[in-house]
Parts: C-alpha cells; sequence; structure tokens
C-alpha cells in the first residue's frame, strides 16, 4: 500500500498574523535603536565639549589667564588671515577672520571634536556648500557657539579674564548650536520681550535686545536656524520642537571652570530668565538692569 506523505506550510492567515507580529515589534524596537543611537551621539559630544574645556584652560594659560576671543577680524587692512581662505568656499568677511575653534586649535590637534554627530551637515573650517550657498564658512564651523555675555562685541571681541567670573562652574562658555555665539531667550512664547537683557554687572553696557540684531540669537541653540524676527506661538513651538532633535533635547555645554554638562534644551534657553539673580549665562551674578 503506497501512502503519500502530506506536505505542512503556512496558510495565508497564518503567513499575514506573523508579518503583522513582525511590523509591530520593528515598530517598538526601531524608536529604541534610534535613541540609543543618539544617545550614545550625545555622549561623543560631550566628549568633545570636555575637550574644548581643557583647550579653553591651555589657552587662557598662555594668555595671561584671558579667555580666549570668539573672532579675530584684521583692520584695517582685511588681509587674508584665515588659515583656510585658500579655499573658494571660504569667501567674503569670512576670508579675514579667524574664528575660535582656529585658535583653540593648537590645543587639541584634532579637527572632529568640533563636529556634532547629531549636527545635520555639520562641517569644519569649510563648508563645502558656501560658495554655492553665500554662508561662505563664516564662523568657523557649524556645530557649537558661544555665550555672546563672555565674548562681547565692544570689547574687541576678547573674553573676560577668568578672574572677572564670579563662579566659573556656573557659567556656559561654549554650546550646542548652529552658529559661532549665541545669547538666550528673552521673550515669552508669544514674542513678548519679558527681560531686559542686560547684565548689571556688565561693565560695558551691552544689551541685546537693542544692539545689532542680537535677540533672536537664541534660535540658533541646538539645530535651531537663526530667525528674525524670532518666530511666534504655534511658529515658535515648532521651532523648538525641531531644535530639540540634536540629543533628544538635551544639550551639552562646557562651563568656564572646565567641565561639560548636559541639560534640556528648555532649561538652557530661558535660564536667563528664570534665574535672573544667579543665571548660567551671567559672567558676573550680579543680576539684570531692570
Amino acid at each position: 500500500m503506497n501512502f503519500r506523505s502530506k506536505k505542512s506550510g503556512f496558510t495565508l492567515i497564518e503567513l499575514l498574523v506573523v508579518i503583522a507580529i513582525i511590523a509591530i515589534l520593528a515598530a517598538i524596537l526601531f524608536p529604541v535603536f534610534a535613541q540609543a543611537r543618539e544617545k550614545a551621539r550625545g555622549i561623543s559630544c560631550l566628549s568633545n565639549m570636555k575637550q574644548m574645556g581643557t583647550a579653553m584652560y591651555m589657552y587662557a594659560q598662555d594668555y595671561d589667564e584671558q579667555m580666549f576671543p570668539y573672532r579675530v577680524v584684521d583692520r584695517p587692512n582685511h588681509n587674508t588671515i584665515n588659515p583656510f581662505a585658500g579655499d573658494p568656499n571660504v569667501c567674503g568677511d569670512a576670508r579675514d577672520r579667524i574664528f575660535w575653534n582656529q585658535l583653540l586649535y593648537p590645543y587639541v590637534k584634532n579637527w572632529d571634536i568640533y563636529k556634532c554627530q547629531s549636527r545635520t551637515n555639520s562641517w569644519v573650517n569649510i563648508n563645502p556648500n558656501g560658495l554655492a550657498t553665500g554662508d561662505c564658512s563664516y564662523g568657523g564651523q557649524n556645530s557649537y557657539g558661544v555665550n555672546k555675555y563672555a565674548f562681547q562685541p565692544d570689547n574687541g571681541a576678547f573674553g573676560i579674564k577668568f578672574a572677572a567670573m564670579a563662579a566659573p562652574a556656573n557659567l556656559f562658555i561654549i554650546m550646542d548650536s548652529t552658529y559661532y555665539d549665541l545669547l538666550p531667550k528673552y521673550t515669552d512664547d508669544s514674542g513678548v520681550q519679558v527681560i531686559s537683557g542686560q547684565l548689571a554687572g556688565d561693565s560695558y553696557g551691552f544689551r541685546p535686545s537693542t544692539a545689532n540684531g542680537y535677540l533672536p540669537y537664541w534660535t540658533q541653540i541646538a539645530n535651531g536656524e537663526y530667525a528674525a524676527p524670532e518666530p511666534v506661538g504655534a511658529a515658535m513651538t515648532a521651532f523648538q520642537n525641531h531644535a530639540k532633535t540634536r540629543h533628544s533635547g538635551i544639550i551639552n555645554a562646557t562651563l568656564a571652570d572646565g567641565h561639560a554638562k548636559a541639560m534640556p534644551y528648555d532649561k538652557l534657553i530661558n535660564d536667563l530668565k528664570s534665574n535672573p539673580t544667579a543665571s548660567l549665562w551671567d559672567p558676573y551674578q550680579a543680576g539684570m538692569v531692570p
């Protein structure tokens, strides 16, 4: 007697169930993997920040405890001083300026620390699209910026001396950004200015709200892009949500004592408003002019 072996297999319903289960697992796990990858990038960025802090102190030891300048401009002759000015993508005003990352380079010997892996299209020294877009590699890199309160435009662009800082361990110097200098947020979410922005301890009288369009400089923190006038209402919410894509809303910063710190984006941009007498933005820790 001949017996035929019965072949087994999936029915169409069973196959669809397996596919559905795989799809559900993928939907659950992929965001977890993305968060883990971003966490790793954030840790790498924090390491960059620590190296910059060390370079900052080494520079100060060579320059009489003076904070590095955020840029040096060749005036009045405007001769080329940017070491990368020979590249056509370094053009316009960028050619006669040397930027803070280039000044600190001899102390780190590694250009890659100025490129945040979470910054979209990060570059250092030469923006490959500079000539085409008109950006001309200004700022020297597009991943980090400095606290303009410590590098004011009216004092020759040099930073304050370490001895003039009231609390170096509680002062932002460098942080995640898309531009090379930054300021905190002075307005509420409707765009109404709620603080003066002028620091009581500042002998130069720098007031960002009236000085050369500095008011929206907070929009460059993290993955934001400069917006003037700054966004308001729903547009501001969308803008800030976009900025929080860097390190899942956690911003890395180097403080004046050289240590690196990670903190929530909202706290960083609003610290001068929420902590007006002892802000992490304030080198003098003397509060603000009303």
